[in-house]
């Protein structure tokens, strides 16, 4: 005696059942595993230990000349300016230019949070467009969060004449990056 189900032999029922849940199954995997998210849309997680920082930032100041100052035979100025906000907070700015205003731009300087750690930067390239002025900043190292770190940054110098010859004021805007060091 052969018992049916829906018209067949049981153990061909048996087959037909477990055919059909594969494929049920399996079209549930295709349909629910697979991600709809573009390739372009999924979000990339930064290695913490990796930690590079976009830094975009406007900062204001004024500078001097210097009479018998530590740049030897050239012209020097010292600037002092005070950013807008930035990823790590509101730097102030120290910088001493060393220059005959011509072909000699001299630069080194420190930015300072208010906690007091900084990064310094000494200026490795610079080129005149008109009124302006555009260094480039290599950041190397520094104190507390800065320790270590390197960048580089891209600073368009405005400066403002006043009528005292000897001071000024000025205006940069800059955009690069610092890379923390990994401790």
């Amino acid at each position: 005696m052969i018992l049916m189900v829906l018209g067949m032999p049981i153990n061909q029922y048996h087959i037909k059942m477990k055919t059909g849940i594969l494929k049920w199954s399996l079209g549930l995997v295709l349909i629910f595993g697979c991600s709809t998210e573009r390739i372009d849309e999924i979000e990339i997680v930064e290695d913490p230990r990796n930690p590079v920082f976009e830094i975009v930032f406007q900062e204001s100041g004024s500078y001097r000349m210097v009479t018998n100052g530590e740049c030897e035979d050239l012209e020097q100025a010292d600037l002092t300016g005070v950013t807008n906000q930035t990823v790590f907070g509101i730097f102030t700015t120290k910088t001493r230019l060393c220059t005959d205003f011509q072909d000699i731009y001299e630069v080194k300087g420190r930015h300072t949070l208010a906690n007091g750690d900084s990064i310094n930067f000494t200026v490795e390239d610079w080129f005149v467009e008109g009124e302006l002025i555009k260094f480039v900043y290599k950041y190397e190292g520094g104190s507390g969060a800065f320790d270590g770190a390197t960048g580089e940054l891209t600073v368009t110098h405005k400066p403002i004449a006043l009528d005292d010859s000897r001071a000024s004021t000025y205006i940069n805007t800059a955009s690069g990056y610092i890379k923390l060091a990994i401790n």
